[in-house]
């Protein structure tokens, strides 16, 4: 883990992050995806008290997916990302109360930004 990261970490110790979900997305040149490194992330923010999600998003090869287009989504990337977005919503329903959090990321996965 890096310095700068490491120190922005903790400058988010606060009560306000206590219990708050928190969704781990890498992607990397290289076939790992970052894997390693939200690996060793997970259990530094679940010491500070960030919940995090379960699953995780990995993008290995991530070079080869952008260019003057834009970035090209590997397949299977949508089916994962709204996978981890519900399990989130779970968090984030069982953490608040709230019925709304599943039907929130339901809408972010479906793309909508309202």
């Amino acid at each position: 883990m890096t310095a700068p990261l490491k120190n922005a970490i903790d400058l988010l110790y606060y009560q306000e992050w206590q219990g708050k979900p928190v969704v781990l997305l890498s992607c990397t040149a290289g076939p790992s995806g970052g894997v390693p490194a939200v690996e060793a992330l997970r259990p530094v923010l679940a010491r500070i008290g960030f919940r995090p999600v379960e699953r995780s998003i990995s993008v290995p090869g991530f070079a080869e997916l952008t260019g003057p287009g834009g970035f090209r989504a590997p397949a299977g990337l949508a089916a994962e990302l709204a996978d981890v977005l519900d399990e989130m919503a779970n968090l984030l329903a069982d953490a608040d109360g709230h019925a709304c959090a599943c039907a929130c990321a339901q809408s972010l996965a479906a793309g909508s930004t309202t």
